[in-house]
C-alpha cells in the first residue's frame, strides 16, 4: 500500500492549495479559501465538499488529524 493510499483510504482529508484561490461569481472576484475538505465516495474515490481559508475550523468541522492536511505538491515544488 503506497503512502497517499494508507493516508487517504476511506478517509476524510484536507488538501493544502498554498495560497487562496479566487474565482469569478455573477462578475464579483470571490475568494474560496486555499484549504479542499475530501471525503470518500463509493470505489475509493473523494469529493470536495468544502473549501475555507480556516484550516483549524475545516480539522475540527470534519475531525481531521493534522497528519491528514496534505500539501498540494505540483511540477514547481510544493507550496506553501
Amino acid at each position: 500500500m503506497d503512502e497517499w493510499t494508507r493516508l487517504t483510504a476511506n478517509r476524510v482529508f484536507i488538501s493544502d492549495l498554498g495560497e487562496n484561490q479566487t474565482t469569478e461569481i455573477d462578475g464579483v472576484k470571490t475568494e474560496i479559501g486555499r484549504f479542499a475538505v475530501w471525503a470518500p465516495v463509493p470505489k475509493g474515490n473523494h469529493n470536495v465538499v468544502e473549501v475555507g481559508s480556516d484550516v483549524v475550523a475545516l480539522m475540527h468541522k470534519y475531525d481531521v488529524p493534522a497528519e491528514r492536511v496534505l500539501r498540494l505538491l505540483t511540477n514547481g515544488g510544493c507550496h506553501g
